[in-house]
């Protein structure tokens, strides 16, 4: 999920893996791997989302949502989230792909969700 619209931002904006690895700061195999992965590295996505003047919620919310004016608090959520020891910013992002997903089943009756485990 993630992994795709990393993707599609590197192309939009007409990166090469290589280049976005000299913009980021992150090995151009770890680019490739982000990209072929269900979830990305948050460092990476708040890097490239900088680069395209990108808020880091717009990354993350539905491609079809309609977007209100940027609030300024990308920083602000940023910092605390880089606060948060690594497996809460897993379960962050884990929450997030399932609020995308929940909203996603939502708009079109379809979810491609599988449960794996029953909490």
């Amino acid at each position: 999920m993630w992994g795709d619209k990393t993707k599609r931002l590197r192309k939009q904006l007409g990166l090469t893996q290589k280049e976005c690895a000299k913009i980021t700061g992150h090995a151009q195999s770890s680019i490739s791997g982000y990209e072929k992965s269900e979830n990305s590295d948050l460092d990476y996505i708040v890097k490239l989302c900088k680069h395209a003047n990108l808020p880091l919620w717009q990354f993350f919310a539905p491609d079809n949502l309609i977007i209100p004016a940027n609030n300024g608090d990308n920083e602000k959520l940023y910092i605390k989230y880089n606060n948060l020891p690594g497996k809460l910013q897993k379960l962050a992002l884990d929450c997030l792909a399932i609020i995308y997903e929940a909203y996603d089943h939502g708009r079109t009756g379809s979810s491609s969700h599988k449960n794996k485990n029953s909490r």
